[in-house]
């Protein structure tokens, strides 16, 4: 099985510095030698020569971009994120520009599921009645399910959806097949507002910013994420932040709310409420270490995987490059 490396790109990760790289170290689980390669003139020189591995304590995927996602206890890491990570994602049906939670909040009341086999992907929406008092312990009330192919041939995507150059995300323009009426009536009557459900299309959506070609050293894609193909988070880093959440008398939030792919340790998405200003505010008073995104508070550790594999719940890693600059 190919060697697991995920470059660092741009968050602050605490347990692991950014320009981490990741690869398993072993089969056999209980190896607890980590290696530790550094960079002359770049890492502390008190940083120590040997530690612990660690390890990938859950997986998270998120088919529909801004829809509630689902763990796995293993998946495949491609060059463009986890399989069937942020493949899909909802656009206005007119001018094909995305829609995300921070325009339509109720979209992370929409779930995703994989059937038993995981050949179909079912998409359950709540009816509108029931999304102002659903929870975590009483969740909405599922109106309808779309069970819809999660690897579709490209002969199925020729007879069912439409071919589109102009789905819009930030900045960039790419490609994207649209669903029809069957599905896309569905979404709408839920969110009030004209949608369309779209697929990744064949081009490639080249990575930008601290991603670019010219940075990377490298030209990679990725589907409908808004940066890099794979966040990826400590529980530490949450744990800090509900602390300091707590000494505000915040409710604290769960590491799902950054949509994170791969969780490491030690290192309110089901009620779709939004707090006004936290965590953000939190974290713009201690997370704004990233030179080209001065404005922003960084979370996790955003990544551009160099090759391809299986990925598992509890799989060994090693840091092998870390870096004080942040």
């Amino acid at each position: 099985m190919p060697s697991l490396l995920a470059t660092g790109i741009i968050l602050l990760l605490l347990a692991i510095p950014a320009w981490a790289i990741l690869t398993q170290t072993t089969s056999n689980p209980s190896s607890t030698i980590q290696r530790l390669l550094r960079k002359p003139g770049i890492l502390a020189a008190n940083t120590p020569q040997v530690r612990d591995t660690s390890e990938v304590v859950a997986l998270h995927v998120y088919p529909i971009k801004s829809c509630r996602g689902l763990a796995l206890p293993r998946t495949k890491l491609c060059k463009s994120g986890l399989e069937l990570d942020r493949r899909w994602m909802v656009v206005d049906a007119e001018t094909h520009v995305f829609l995300t939670i921070r325009q339509i909040a109720e979209m992370t009341l929409i779930t995703t599921a994989l059937s038993e086999d995981g050949e179909w992907l079912v998409i359950s929406v709540p009816s509108s009645s029931a999304t102002a008092t659903a929870s975590a312990t009483a969740p909405a009330t599922v109106k309808k399910e779309i069970t819809i192919p999660a690897h579709p041939s490209p002969t199925w995507l020729e007879n069912n959806t439409t071919l589109s150059s102009r789905i819009k995300i930030w900045d960039t323009v790419t490609d994207g097949y649209v669903y029809g009426a069957e599905v896309n009536s569905v979404l709408s009557a839920f969110l009030a507002r004209d949608v369309a459900l779209v697929y990744k299309g064949p081009a490639p959506r080249i990575l930008q910013g601290n991603g670019a070609p010219r940075v990377l050293g490298r030209t990679q894609s990725t589907n409908f994420p808004d940066v890099h193909p794979v966040l990826i988070a400590s529980e530490a880093s949450v744990g800090e932040l509900n602390a300091r959440l707590a000494a505000q008398g915040e409710e604290p939030v769960g590491i799902e709310r950054f949509r994170a792919n791969i969780v490491v340790p030690n290192v309110h998405p089901d009620t779709a409420q939004k707090h006004r200003t936290q965590p953000w505010d939190t974290l713009m008073k201690y997370r704004r270490v990233d030179e080209g995104m001065k404005y922003k508070p960084c979370f996790g550790m955003l990544s551009a995987p160099r090759n391809e594999g299986e990925i598992r719940v509890g799989m060994k890693f090693e840091v092998l490059e870390e870096t004080n600059q942040h």
